[in-house]
């Protein structure tokens, strides 16, 4: 197994469960141990170059033999960013004070390495600051065995996943290395917070980075696979790198793998007690309801924030998956539960945006006497983008829409009523990432029409709804879910800063 590499990676406290060597590109960045009020050498370097009138990022790189990204996230994040620079690159009044001062503070500087899986090309949210190798007990066997522990001579027999592509893979960009730093000094404080970890020897003070060796290096990391606790899940997998004690995201790549390679799906097979003769190692059932849990966990990042709304996901994509695989089968029960699992799982939302981004005087602007003319007015007041088409189309009585916001009762149009009305009181309200989209409005609008005759089973004038058009409500409902998660990440880090 030594073709993709003979380093062989150990950060585990235990060893029991089912042990996997997972295949990994291991980056070395250089950041600074502790930084004080001056900058570190590279930094001060690219100052002086600017001062001097060389601004150009890629003319720096080259000449001092790093990265161009590197160079501008420099200037950006860190120049920029603290007033040496202007934003026109220029040196500023400050810059030059710290010019004078010759570059003046901590210069020293520490590795931390980060590892790219080989299987998901996926770059892991935890660091380590060295290599704890691992030498296996036969150099020349064809799969390696380790020697556990001296003093009772267990011995590690693990699954070796040969990686899907051993090609050296494209460097990550500066974002995605600050973020698994930034993810990487989250983890380890809720560890400290915990009391679980104790010390933290390889706790990074930044997510500054000085240096990126321009080569990553093969190596295999031990991880095991072990049964879940009853409350939790059925299953999970230890943390590679030592930080935590389970990884969802380290079982998501379990998970993916175990689909591609049919030896790893039978070894989990027999650790969850099926057959040998069964090539899968979870129920049918238990497949598709692991690979839904995925899709959200990977889709809808910020799903957790709205109680409720991650199992709202996962009965929607379910019912899309059943409908989809119906193919030319009618499924009409079917097809119409999953226009109405859209509309609730839309209302979910609406109403968490209603009590978080409330509407400000609702008694002022919102009446039982209000007369439709004039909530259609106020709509297109709060919204510009929305056509006229849409806004007739909406069909809201301003008596239901005045108590869907005093009460939590009615139905999607009304609750979306209300929340359209609200973006005139809050700037960053999450869903002014939607509303201004006609083509999505337009979109919502007919799906909850064809809601109504799903839920109603219809009338003289609508007929049920066909498969494809259902499937089309579900990515149109998912798309809005997709944008409004980005709209409340996007707010959450304004907060932040």
């Amino acid at each position: 197994m030594a073709v993709f590499s003979d380093l062989y990676l150990d950060y585990q406290q235990e060893h029991w469960g089912t042990q996997l060597l997972w295949p990994v590109w291991v980056w070395t960045l250089h950041v600074p141990e502790r930084r004080r009020d001056g900058l570190n050498v590279l930094a001060f370097t690219v100052l002086r170059l600017h001062a001097a009138g060389c601004d150009d990022p890629d003319w720096i790189a080259e000449h001092l033999g790093v990265d161009g990204e590197l160079i501008r996230y420099i200037v950006g994040a860190e120049l920029i960013a603290n007033g040496l620079l202007d934003q026109k690159r220029r040196l500023t009044q400050l810059g030059t004070k710290q010019l004078e001062r010759s570059g003046e503070g901590s210069l020293q500087q520490r590795a931390a390495l980060l590892f790219q899986s080989a299987e998901s090309s996926t770059l892991w949210p935890r660091q380590q600051g060295a290599l704890r190798e691992i030498e296996p007990i036969d150099l020349d066997a064809r799969y390696p065995s380790f020697l556990a522990d001296r003093d009772s001579g267990q011995i590690l027999s693990p699954f070796v996943l040969s990686p899907a592509n051993r090609d050296v893979p494209p460097r990550p960009s500066i974002a995605e290395f600050r973020d698994a730093l930034r993810q990487d000094r989250i983890a380890r404080r809720h560890q400290r917070l915990r009391a679980s970890g104790g010390r933290d020897p390889d706790g990074l003070p930044s997510d500054a980075i000085e240096l990126i060796d321009p080569h990553p290096r093969p190596a295999w990391v031990l991880c095991r696979v072990y049964k879940g606790p009853t409350d939790e899940h059925p299953w999970l997998v230890s943390d590679p790198l030592g930080q935590t004690r389970a990884a969802n995201w380290m079982r998501k790549e379990v998970f993916e793998a175990s689909r591609r390679v049919p030896a790893l799906a039978r070894r989990l097979g027999r650790l969850l007690g099926e057959t040998e003769e069964k090539e899968d190692w979870e129920t049918y059932r238990r497949r598709e309801d692991e690979q839904v849990r995925f899709e959200v966990f990977e889709r809808f990042p910020a799903a957790d924030r709205i109680p409720g709304l991650e199992d709202r996901l996962v009965e929607l994509l379910r019912v899309r998956a059943t409908v989809t695989a119906a193919g030319s089968h009618k499924r009409t029960e079917e097809v119409g539960n999953l226009i109405i699992q859209c509309q609730r799982t839309l209302e979910q939302c609406f109403l968490w945006l209603l009590k978080h981004w409330p509407l400000e005087r609702p008694g002022d602007r919102l009446s039982r006497q209000m007369r439709v003319a004039d909530l259609q007015q106020a709509l297109g007041c709060a919204v510009p983008a929305l056509s006229k088409c849409f806004i007739e189309g909406m069909r809201v009585q301003p008596s239901k829409v005045y108590g869907a916001l005093r009460h939590g009762t009615g139905s999607l149009r009304q609750y979306l009523a209300g929340v359209l009305l609200s973006l005139v009181d809050h700037r960053q309200h999450p869903f002014g990432l939607v509303a201004p989209d006609q083509d999505l409005m337009l979109r919502l609008l007919a799906l909850s029409q064809d809601r109504d005759a799903a839920g109603h089973g219809g009338d003289q004038h609508t007929a049920q709804p066909d498969r494809q058009l259902a499937l089309r409500h579900a990515d149109t409902a998912l798309d809005i879910v997709e944008r409004l998660m980005e709209g409340i990440l996007e707010d959450g880090q304004k907060q932040t800063r």
